[in-house]
């Protein structure tokens, strides 16, 4: 029988606290994936993103220092994250789509990921 849910394959941060880049890779197969570094490379607030993310808490990525944040369904569909910095210094995050559509609310994100 062929598994049909809906799940996250791949997780990738880029300048993650403005140094580290990271592709995490799900073992989709075993239901397990291990991640393991040394201290202060971001394995937990990695985890804190995903959890923000799915349950609307955008305000988080306003304090963590990141590039971009990008979840890979196993639909190949992709939810990306990314920040940049205005003339005044203030911290702006978008939400978008692989499919270049910039999307704002967690309503919003639920449907489209249900429609395609």
């Amino acid at each position: 029988m062929t598994d049909t849910s809906l799940r996250i394959k791949r997780i990738e941060v880029k300048k993650l606290f403005n140094l580290h880049d990271h592709i995490i890779n799900l073992n989709l197969d075993d239901n397990i994936t291990i991640l393991h570094g040394p201290n202060g490379v971001g394995k937990t607030v990695i985890l804190f993103m995903i959890n923000a993310l799915f349950s609307g808490r955008f305000g988080y990525f306003s304090s963590i220092p990141f590039q971009e944040f990008r979840v890979v369904l196993t639909n190949d569909y992709e939810i990306i994250l990314s920040e940049e910095m205005n003339d005044s210094s203030l911290k702006k995050i978008y939400l978008s789509l692989n499919d270049g559509k910039k999307i704002w609310g967690r309503n919003q994100l639920l449907i489209l990921i249900l429609l395609h």
